[in-house]
């Protein structure tokens, strides 16, 4: 499943939806755009909220950066962005000392 946003001149930016992440752990970002397009990768949690990841698509669209996944348990948000679009998804983050209901 991904979160996508399509401009009216074709352009595309879409961002894959990340899976269950542990906390505090590295966590891959990717997605599709137009091949060679730069892309920066948000984190909206404490642990990112500073930086910025940049990416440039390969000749298959894909992009793809590393975060680290918020020491929090609970829902986040990530986005993409590019000179004319932005692009968001959520996922959620567990703690792997607990165990699942």
């Amino acid at each position: 499943m991904s979160s996508e946003r399509k401009r009216e001149d074709g352009k595309k930016l879409e961002v894959d939806k990340p899976s269950t992440q542990m906390t505090g752990q590295p966590m891959s970002v990717t997605g599709t755009t137009d091949p060679g397009r730069k892309v920066t990768v948000k984190g909206h949690w404490p642990e990112e909220e500073d930086k910025h990841h940049l990416a440039t698509a390969g000749p298959d669209g894909r992009y793809g950066a590393t975060l680290i996944s918020p020491n929090k348990p609970g829902v986040n948000t990530v986005s993409v962005s590019s000179t004319d679009a932005t692009t968001t998804t959520t996922f959620p983050v567990r703690d792997p000392q607990k165990k699942k209901p």
